[in-house]
């Protein structure tokens, strides 16, 4: 969370200062990292067992884990389909 709380800062005084955006869209584009480092912390981290967000992630990108991938089977080299 303090990751987020140093980018959301240093994101406000780039904007405001460097971009020149004024400060109250400065201040809700700077908003934006702290929200998100928010929801996940309390979607992935609170109260849930170590190691449930990384899991999540891996069950997003590769699906499921335990069991066998019949997409990914091959077939047996002695059999003949053609028959």
């Amino acid at each position: 969370m303090t990751g987020g709380c140093f980018i959301s800062v240093l994101t406000l005084l780039l904007v405001f200062s460097v971009a020149r955006v004024s400060f109250l869209i400065s201040l809700a584009i700077a908003a934006i990292p702290l929200l998100v480092t928010l929801v996940y912390v309390y979607k992935f981290r609170h109260g849930k067992p170590a190691g449930y967000d990384i899991d999540c992630l891996d069950y997003w990108m590769n699906g499921s884990a335990f069991g066998p991938r019949p997409r990914c089977r091959s077939l047996h080299p002695l059999r003949s389909d053609h028959v």
